[in-house]
């Protein structure tokens, strides 16, 4: 009886060791290529933005309607045809909305700094500055225009 369970007994062993020598490099491999990885993100690659670049980089996030998928990589296609978009990233959709991160180039000139705070608000109709702020231009309306506008009603 010994004898007819050494032989099953002796079998299962030689496959546990054969699976652990497997495992072993298996685990072997995956630090090999873990220790790649870590080498490649230490280089220096030609796409590795500056820190100016990461300073003057804006992104802006949208949540855009679409009905279908084809009308939605339509509209990311043309968000990258834009001038001054660096990427365009769908990151999500459900229920027919989707969230999108549009990256715009950095500005032009490194010495360029960047702008805090609200633009320059100016009539839409006359021209009149009505308030001041960056070099940015946003439009209102005066209240002599808005007057107009309404037709006397204010």
């Amino acid at each position: 009886m010994i004898l007819a369970l050494a032989l099953p007994l002796a079998e299962i062993g030689q496959r546990y060791v054969a699976v652990q020598h497997a495992a072993a490099e298996i685990v072997a491999g995956m630090e090999a290529m873990a220790e790649r990885v870590r080498e490649l993100a230490a280089q220096p690659t030609a796409s590795s933005r500056t820190a100016t670049e990461e300073l003057t980089t804006t992104t802006v996030a949208l949540e855009v309607s679409f009905s279908d998928d084809g009308t939605l990589l339509d509209f990311q296609d043309h968000l990258m045809e834009l001038e001054g978009v660096r990427r365009v990233s769908v990151i999500g959709a459900k229920d027919d909305v989707a969230s999108i991160l549009v990256e715009l180039e950095p500005a032009s000139s490194p010495e360029t700094p960047l702008e805090v705070g609200a633009p320059t608000v100016v009539c839409v109709r006359c021209g009149r500055m009505l308030s001041a702020g960056t070099a940015e231009i946003s439009h209102g309306l005066c209240p002599d225009c808005t007057r107009d506008f309404l037709g006397g009603i204010l």
